[in-house]
């Protein structure tokens, strides 16, 4: 059943929204964090030469544009809160809360992995260069 919620002032959306969403601010970054380390640690030896102090300071930038992204669900918040089932929206606004969790988790972990943790199977050693064509036209094939 659906409740009929009286419209509320932007003032107080947004004070709903920021009631909902900051608590759950501190676990988003515990799971972010654990994430981060349980890939340094299940590939160390790759990441060993990479960790720097100026490394350090990319992991925190990296980590302020991940809160600037958690601040988006406001904007959805507020505008689903000024819909036609506020009501409704408020008792399951935590599943866009684990939806950008799990994106949060999974799109990083995506780009990182072919990039810091080639497979064998596209190695440099198992690509050769395609007769007639140069290395540098792109035209490498796998080798059979």
């Amino acid at each position: 059943m659906i409740s009929k919620i009286p419209p509320l002032r932007f003032d107080q959306l947004l004070a709903d929204a920021a009631r909902f969403w900051e608590p759950r601010r501190i676990p988003y970054n515990l799971a972010l964090v654990a994430v981060v380390f349980i890939w340094l640690v299940a590939t160390w030896p790759h990441f060993r030469s990479a960790l720097t102090l100026s490394s350090f300071g990319i992991f925190t930038v990296l980590g302020l544009i991940a809160n600037v992204c958690y601040s988006f669900a406001y904007l959805i918040d507020i505008a689903l809160q000024s819909s036609f089932f506020p009501g409704a929206w408020r008792q399951r606004r935590w599943v866009l809360w684990l939806i950008g969790l799990i994106f949060a988790i999974v799109i990083p972990r995506s780009q990182i992995g072919p990039v810091h943790a080639p497979s064998r199977k596209y190695s440099s050693s198992a690509l050769v260069e395609r007769p007639g064509a140069g290395a540098s036209a792109g035209c490498l094939r796998r080798r059979a």
